[in-house]
């Protein structure tokens, strides 16, 4: 029999957003002797990271209740799946929604290291929120260990129980500001050499906030007409920024890039960070972005924890663009990029190291059922 451990990893589906970056960070870095990491999403549909986990020798087993809203028939195929494969001794949930229902069906089935891993420490306002808040609340009761990606997370989705940070760690070799890569990708892009580029890394979604984005370079444009916003993501709101962008009439000072294998490369374009989400549990970008050299000016609604550079600014979403807009331009006047990657790995967010640390805490949870 082997000894590999077995891993299910539970998510919404392998999209190019931040939990995924994180899972597919950990598997690209994990012992596959020791540990095998296989998906479970939610939707059918092809997704960003699918071919690579394949390539890898993972599996993807796909249900469809986030396209058909049937909980009947998802949480029969969830009893049927368990049954079937009695080989994963592990279920790690990263999908709070639904965390009761597939933690919940694993326990009956004697999944024996049950994981809710908390991923975010706010709940957006709107007509879903109560039941969100619901979900939330019994999420954590058929598990029998808890994660975080950082203490404010933790302390949001389970209070005070006892819970293990589990960094979202990148491979910081690859985000090492390289001045060559630097000129090389903005004369691909047809940036000037000094033009300012102000960038963003996600999905296009209501909690990251992008249209404000765009509010804010147009105050910065007001001040000095080299200031270019750099987007790189996809998401339902992309039709509403571009809309706000043609509305500025800032079509020749936006880039809009739909999702890239090449973000770490793109950093090397961008003078700053910017990421003025309304909420986040601890975002992989603002460490890569740190790891690149750059200057982050993060929303208040962003955990400190975020910060492990010393290059970051923490700004309130109550001040409006145009504070935004001189807050940035006035602390870019006089900043020197340089090389903070021994600050990542002293920090704990050096993927090698810490999915060597998941790995161990795999193995040892497993020992002790």
């Amino acid at each position: 029999m082997s000894k590999t451990v077995k891993v299910l990893e539970v998510c919404q589906r392998m999209e190019a957003a931040g939990v995924q970056s994180f899972l597919m960070n950990m598997y690209r870095n994990i012992d596959s002797e020791n540990v095998q990491m296989d998906y479970l999403v939610h939707y059918k549909e092809d997704q960003f990271f699918d071919d690579e986990i394949r390539k890898l020798g993972g599996k993807i087993y796909k249900f469809s209740v986030r396209e058909d809203y049937n909980i009947f028939k998802y949480c029969y195929e969830l009893f049927r799946f368990f049954r079937m494969h009695p080989e994963y001794k592990i279920i790690h949930g990263h999908m709070d929604t639904l965390g009761f229902i597939y933690l919940g069906i694993a326990k009956i089935c004697g999944v024996p290291v049950r994981i809710a891993h908390a991923h975010n420490s706010f709940v957006q306002k709107g007509i879903k929120r109560p039941f969100r808040l619901l979900m939330i609340k019994l999420y954590s009761i058929p598990a029998n260990s808890l994660a975080a990606c950082s203490k404010n997370a933790g302390e949001f989705m389970f209070g005070k129980s006892n819970f293990s940070v589990i960094h979202n760690a990148i491979e910081t070799e690859k985000y090492k500001f390289n001045n060559n890569l630097r000129l090389q990708k903005r004369k691909i892009l047809g940036l000037e050499d000094d033009d300012i580029v102000l960038g963003n890394v996600g999905r296009f979604h209501i909690s990251k906030n992008q249209v404000f984005l765009i509010d804010i370079l147009a105050e910065l444009r007001k001040i000095n007409s080299k200031y270019r916003l750099l987007l790189i993501g996809s998401g339902e709101l992309e039709n509403e920024i571009r809309h706000r962008v043609a509305e500025y009439n800032l079509d020749s000072a936006v880039t809009i890039l739909s999702n890239r294998r090449d973000v770490n490369e793109l950093y090397q374009v961008m003078d700053a960070f910017l990421m003025p989400s309304l909420y986040e549990g601890l975002p992989v970008t603002g460490i890569e972005a740190q790891a690149s050299g750059l200057p982050c000016f993060f929303s208040d609604s962003i955990t400190k924890d975020v910060d492990i550079s010393n290059n970051t600014m923490f700004i309130s979403l109550e001040l409006k663009p145009e504070k935004w807009a001189y807050i940035v331009n006035e602390n870019l006047k006089n900043f020197d990029r340089k090389d903070v990657s021994e600050l990542v790995i002293k920090n704990g967010y050096d993927v090698k190291t810490e999915a060597k640390k998941l790995e161990m805490k795999y193995c040892e949870l497993v020992s002790q059922r």
